[in-house]
């Protein structure tokens, strides 16, 4: 059985009560001799008493013993109530040898006051709150106290458990409330200060509508109503701050019920949605923009499933089908498709789904021609859900693009004066002008305009020259395109051009060069106000382009021409047929036959017999797509002789054209002629020659050896050509700078030599040389010849000569009489060294000095 709780006011009242119980005993025991009957009465009720209630009850002595305690007591001590008297209660309640620390009694003991105190104790298995309460006598004395225990252990439990959860909402970041039926805040977590800024101190015990901006009292009850029907509420409502902002929040509430199931109040949690509607409403707005972009589109927009069931359409869409849009959401696309378009519009529905790309097709309804774009829609795992099906009109295109195609096709073979009469005569028909026309700028001002070809009423007429200021045309040229459609001659009444041509309706298109250079205009002129001035202007603005092209051809062609004539080569197109088609002039200057001679002779016959087969072969290969560079050759002239000719030449297969420039090199191969006999000459001199020749490059590598060289050095000159004499090992290492240094001179424009060299011949024996060493230019590049010759047996007589000289000078030295040598102006040529002791001279002081003068 679960007892109520009591609160410490009770249990102090209940003390009281037993006191006032047990004094009254005490009295009645001094009266027990004359009613024992009564006494005992009032004992058996105080034990009755003391036994019903469920709090444990103790009284003890001063000595800590215990007089009396209730069955509730026993029970928890596991004893009878007869057994635990004049036991120490710290003994038989706390199992201790002395009094605790925290004992109530001792307290009381001390200071003769009551005392009230929470005690764990394990022994009698739980948390008590322990109120003690004084027993004295007649005298006031303390003789003793009443212990009353109330078991608090559910209770302290129940405390923990409102502590976690108080801790846990505190925790919590979103504002949690508590309300009775009434609304007046019981609880305002954590979240709810942050969120509404009202500290918990001050918002317990208010009403809750102090919050609410969006609900009024009425609306509330209706609310509450709402709660406590179904037991829980969900919402969205405006909420307001201490500061009074007011922000958006979701808030779930539901009915907090008492034990007995009967709802005593309200829970909240109230969460900042400000930006979640803020979002809300910019996507609400983005989804209006759109739909009003896809409904303001001329472009027809079906969203498809994978099956083809219509989930979304533009109104665009709607019209072309004949039905409104909420009659076609939910039905299939395929059935309203043509039957002869079902099947191809369903293979390419799949092949995107299949594909996850986009995929564009042109169909034709009817007179109506459609470009259909369809896209893959895809979910959030990225897998493709559906289709999007976007649908343009291209019709107008269509038939734009077939215009100019039937103008292209009438143009496009055509050049020079061909193509400008052919264009002014589909402008104007296409437009439906009485006139059209193409001209350039002309004049030494520029200021005048000369018509390649004038199309007027139905016919190609004589071409005109007009004056720019004060026409339409002044505001075209080299500006911008402008249109008159209508009263144009009313508009510039100094162009008596117009006036003669009955002119009501005006449109130009400025023609410019390469450069943005202008060049001219292109124009069409009416007799009546324009349709379609967009139209014409657009036409113009393409045929500009392609008549800028070729003016810009027809001006290349005559620099060409001028270009052609001027170059000192022979230029020629020559066709397979073996003729040429169109030469220069300088074939007339260097062969001295006619235009008309040469265009008419085939240009086999005037190669030299010789060549010919050479020629024929090099033309063959031209014809089958090779390009010819320095191929050389002999033509005749009128006078019978033979002039040379190296040519480079360049195909065109698709025109069956070879297009060719000969240089006249007559004077050079004489020159190489001449040259090769000089070097020929030079050759035999080289070879015969008895001392060793060789020639070296400006970076010391051989070129070129004769034969002596062979024979001086034991190389082949094959194995010395192109090799650097510093690697090949023909000098001593200390000697390779000096002969660089040799070789830097000679380059420089200067002889060098003679200089000696030991040469390291081929079987590497010793060899000394000397060299002489000269700039020659030989085919065009310079090179250092190189004369050496064999000393080896001059430096050995020098070598004799030096070692006899030394050992007389040795033998002088040793003689004792003076030796005194001079020459024929009786200079001291040599004196020994007892000569100079007997002169008292150093020898230093007298070689060289006049004898007779000293």
């Amino acid at each position: 059985m679960k007892l109520a709780k009591k609160t410490s006011r009770e249990l102090i009242e209940e003390v009281r009560f037993l006191r006032l119980r047990v004094r009254e005993l005490e009295e009645k025991r001094g009266a027990s001799h004359k009613s024992p009957g009564r006494v005992l009465s009032a004992a058996e009720d105080l034990h009755l008493f003391l036994n019903s209630l469920p709090d444990l009850i103790a009284i003890i002595d001063n000595d800590h013993r215990i007089v009396k305690i209730n069955k509730a007591m026993a029970d928890r001590l596991g004893v009878l109530p007869g057994d635990a008297v004049g036991e120490f209660c710290y003994k038989c309640v706390h199992g201790e040898g002395e009094p605790p620390s925290f004992c109530p009694h001792s307290k009381l003991l001390h200071d003769g006051l009551m005392h009230c105190q929470e005690v764990n104790e394990e022994k009698l298995g739980g948390t008590f709150l322990v109120s003690v309460v004084p027993i004295r006598d007649n005298q006031g004395n303390t003789v003793g106290s009443i212990h009353v225990a109330q078991d608090i252990t559910e209770q302290k439990s129940a405390e923990e458990k409102i502590r976690f959860h108080a801790q846990l909402l505190d925790n919590v970041r979103e504002s949690i409330i508590a309300t009775d039926l009434a609304g007046q805040i019981l609880y305002w977590g954590k979240g709810a200060e942050t969120l509404y800024r009202y500290p918990s101190e001050e918002m317990v015990g208010k009403i809750i509508y102090v919050i609410d901006e969006s609900l009024d009292e009425d609306e509330e009850q209706k609310r509450l109503h709402d709660i406590l029907s179904k037991g829980v509420w969900k919402g969205q409502c405006r909420q307001k701050r201490r500061d009074g902002s007011v922000f958006w929040a979701d808030i779930i509430m539901s009915v907090v019920k008492d034990s007995n199931g009967q709802p005593y109040g309200l829970m909240r949690v109230d969460r900042d949605i400000t930006e979640k509607k803020k979002a809300e409403l910019a996507i609400l707005k983005s989804e209006q923009s759109a739909n009003a972009i896809l409904n303001a589109t001329l472009e027809s927009l079906f969203l498809l499933d994978k099956d083809g069931t219509i989930r979304l359409v533009n109104t665009t869409g709607a019209e072309r089908v004949g039905r409104s849009v909420n009659e076609l959401i939910g039905q299939k696309i395929y059935n309203f498709f043509p039957p002869e378009l079902v099947e191809k519009r369903y293979a390419l529905i799949e092949e995107v789904i299949r594909s996850g790309t986009p995929i564009q097709s042109e169909d034709r309804r009817g007179e109506m021609d459609y470009l259909n774009c369809i896209y893959p829609v895809f979910d959030h795992n990225g897998k493709v859900e559906g289709v999007a099906v976007f649908a343009e009109d291209i019709t107008p295109r269509k038939r734009w693009e077939q215009i100019l195609r039937n103008i292209a096709e009438g143009v496009s073979a055509a050049t020079g004066e061909e193509f400008f009469r052919l264009l002014t005569q589909y402008l104007a028909k296409t437009l439906g002008t009485a006139y059209a026309f193409v001209g350039e700028i002309s004049g030494d001002s520029k200021d005048h305009i000369r018509t390649l070809a004038v199309y007027a009423n139905g016919e190609i007429v004589e071409n005109i020259e007009y004056e720019l200021p004060g026409s339409p045309c002044e505001n075209v040229v080299g500006k911008k395109i402008c249109s008159y459609p209508s009263d144009v001659a009313e508009i510039f009444p100094q162009d008596g051009l117009l006036r003669q041509m009955g002119a009501e309706s005006y449109v130009g298109a400025p023609l410019f060069d390469s450069s943005g250079k202008p060049i001219g205009i292109i124009a069409v002129v009416d007799t009546k106000p324009l349709d379609n001035p967009d139209l014409a202007e657009t036409m113009l603005q393409i045929f500009a382009v392609r008549t800028k092209a070729e003016l810009d051809r027809k001006k290349a062609e005559d620099e060409l021409k001028w270009f052609f004539d001027l170059v000192p080569d022979m230029v020629c197109i020559a066709s397979k047929d073996g003729f040429f088609k169109k030469i220069n002039r300088a074939w007339e200057v260097v062969l001295g036959f006619s235009k008309e001679e040469m265009l008419a002779t085939p240009f086999m016959d005037l190669i030299h017999p010789d060549d010919r087969s050479a020629t024929l072969a090099e033309v063959e290969k031209q014809i089958a797509g090779s390009r010819t560079i320095e191929f050389i050759n002999r033509y005749r002239c009128k006078d019978g002789s033979y002039r040379w000719f190296e040519w480079m030449a360049t195909p065109a297969v698709d025109k069956k054209l070879l297009f060719a420039a000969a240089r006249d090199i007559t004077e050079r191969k004489r020159s190489e002629e001449a040259l090769h006999e000089s070097e020929e000459r030079f050759r035999v001199l080289f070879e015969s020659a008895p001392d060793t020749i060789f020639l070296m490059d400006m970076a010391g590598n051989f070129v070129d050896g004769n034969k002596v060289s062979e024979e001086l050095s034991g190389y082949k000159k094959e194995e010395l050509i192109g090799k650097n004499f510093a690697d090949v090992g023909l000098l001593q290492p200390a000697q390779i700078e000096t002969a660089k240094d040799f070789l830097e001179r000679v380059f420089r424009g200067e002889s060098a030599g003679p200089i000696e060299f030991d040469l390291i011949k081929k079987d590497r024996s010793s060899v000394a040389i000397e060299i002489r060493s000269f700039p020659v230019t030989i085919k065009g590049q310079v090179l250092s010849l190189c004369i050496a010759r064999d000393v080896s047996e001059r430096k050995k007589a020098e070598d004799a000569l030096m070692e006899s000289r030394d050992n007389l000078t040795r033998y002088l030295e040793i003689m004792e009489s003076m030796i005194l040598v001079l020459d024929q102006q009786s200079k001291v040529c040599l004196i020994n060294r007892k000569g100079c002791e007997i002169l008292g001279y150093k020898q230093e002081d007298v070689i060289g000095k006049d004898w007779f003068e000293h």
